[in-house]
């Protein structure tokens, strides 16, 4: 019972929904929609690959300590406050949601029909797919991967002689190989939706993050030494795996912070998140056939916003793993998260240089996110004490009265030694 009223009992995902080859299969489809692209050289690559791989130690640790539907922003709750949980929040889904748009449009092109009809086909599929149950629609994106991948392995493989010509950077100045590192952590973007699966499963996801890391360092590195043109079947496969695998993890940001209440409850379960979200992209789309905005720019701009968030995840590792430490070596607890802070900390200022106006729309959800979460703090202080913590019932107790004066305390009158038995108080009156 807090201040509120009864809190009511918290509704949890059910465990064992996912194994850890269907994790694996879920961010990689959040990863490699755009395998088939043009990418930055092989060496750039695996440097952002190599800061990703560090960021995925302390990633861990914060996956194993606090698993959560909300990732992210469970992380940024607990390490940051909650008011920037809250704007974390917000600016996941914002991301995802423009990431998943500007997917849409990169498919047109190859369909040569204007891009709002064929984000109105994927969109259908995407929508019907995504109320299918986690494990089949973790095999249909498993499947689309491997397919893209494989239309890719035999001209990659037969182009492999010229891969060593490619690891050469000599042409490569200082602001453009700034630019380059940018773009590379940004293909990266992706590895950290297995956080989100985390109470899908029996086992901790945090393996599954290495696993990624490490196979799109090797297929990033692979298809940007080599000068191959992807098939439609190719793009259309990795892309439409990409904009499901995005569909199910805003699902569960949505079920995390309907489950907390900080947006409506009905949320907290899977089908009614899925059909909600599938509602906003379908808005989205709509609204952007009347706004001229090039839609490969909101996905650009949801790609700095992931930098961003991986930043505030992080600083969260390096803060909630030194107060609460708990089994944590110096590695995982400091180094790890104190030179990812730096690295993405870099690449935001790169993206501040380059892209102000992209970035500052990435800041928009972080600032609703912090009114919001003042509102929460007025009028729902419940709510607002729960955030991050899983939809756990909290007590608040309530605030002390305004009075200055001090409130005697109620002491109980004292009891008359052996009232309870009148005969040995007077016992001549009781035998008179």
């Amino acid at each position: 019972m807090g201040v509120n009223g009864a809190v009511p009992t918290p509704l949890t995902l059910k465990a064992g929904r996912l194994g850890g080859a269907s994790v694996i299969g879920v961010a990689l489809a959040a990863a490699t929609p755009l395998l088939p692209a043009d990418l930055p050289p092989p060496l750039v690559v695996a440097a952002a690959g190599l800061l990703l791989l560090i960021f995925a130690t302390a990633y861990a640790g914060l996956t194993r300590r606090l698993p959560s539907s909300g990732a992210l922003y469970t992380f940024a709750a607990r390490g940051l406050g909650r008011p920037f949980g809250v704007a974390a929040g917000w600016l996941a889904l914002t991301a995802y949601q423009s990431m998943q748009l500007g997917l849409y449009a990169v498919l047109a092109p190859r369909f040569g029909a204007p891009w709002w009809a064929v984000a109105g086909a994927c969109w259908a599929v995407v929508a019907l797919s995504g109320m299918l149950p986690i494990g089949f629609a973790a095999w249909l994106m498993i499947l689309l991967v491997v397919g893209a991948l494989a239309s890719l392995a035999i001209p990659v493989a037969a182009d492999l002689p010229h891969t060593l010509d490619a690891f050469r950077l000599t042409e490569t100045g200082r602001p453009e190989l700034g630019l380059l590192l940018l773009t590379a952590t940004l293909t990266f973007a992706g590895i950290e939706v297995t956080a989100a699966f985390s109470q899908d499963v029996r086992r901790s996801t945090a393996p599954a993050t290495y696993v990624v890391v490490l196979l799109l360092i090797i297929l990033y590195a692979l298809r940007s030494s080599t000068d191959v043109q992807a098939t439609t079947w190719a793009f259309t496969a990795s892309l439409l795996a990409g904009q499901l695998a995005l569909h199910h993890v805003m699902v569960r940001y949505l079920a995390a912070l309907g489950r907390e209440r900080v947006l409506p409850p009905a949320l907290a379960r899977l089908r009614p998140a899925s059909a909600t979200q599938s509602v906003v992209a379908g808005l989205s789309i709509a609204a952007l056939i009347f706004v001229p905005v090039d839609p490969q720019d909101i996905m650009l701009a949801g790609g700095l916003g992931i930098v961003v968030l991986l930043l505030g995840a992080s600083l969260s590792a390096l803060l909630f793993l030194n107060r609460h430490p708990s089994g944590e070596g110096f590695w995982r607890r400091l180094f790890t998260p104190a030179v990812s802070t730096v690295g993405f900390g870099v690449l935001g200022w790169l993206a501040c240089e380059n892209h102000r106006v992209l970035l500052a729309c990435a800041a928009g959800p972080l600032v609703v996110g912090l009114l919001h979460a003042a509102v929460l703090r007025l009028a729902k202080p419940v709510v607002y004490a729960g955030i991050g913590l899983g939809g756990a019932a909290i007590v608040v107790a309530p605030s002390p009265s305004a009075s200055t004066e001090p409130i005697a305390p109620s002491i109980p009158p004292s009891r008359v030694p052996g009232a309870h038995r009148p005969e040995r108080i007077n016992p001549e009156k009781m035998t008179g």
